[in-house]
């Protein structure tokens, strides 16, 4: 999920279609915000540029996975 800027990176690169609840939310920001603090079943990961990591710390359950050229990915577990 990429939070602060616009990419179709995540929708061109993941190998499967679409899970049937993110085409049924319709609303890109409310399907956002069920992925960052939602009940999820599988792990999250969100990439956002590094000046907008404050933005994502509230959110409980965010580990940083990853950190080069400005951009952070973050992963969010189920059993979080």
């Amino acid at each position: 999920v990429p939070h602060g800027y616009k990419t179709y990176a995540h929708l061109f690169y993941r190998k499967k279609q679409p899970v049937e609840k993110e085409i049924a939310m319709g609303d890109k920001e409310a399907w956002k915000q069920w992925c960052l603090t939602g009940p999820i079943d599988k792990d999250v990961y969100v990439i956002t540029k590094i000046h907008r990591v404050p933005e994502l710390a509230p959110i409980k359950g965010l580990t940083e996975v990853y950190n080069k050229n400005g951009f952070v990915v973050f992963k969010r577990s189920p059993n979080q």
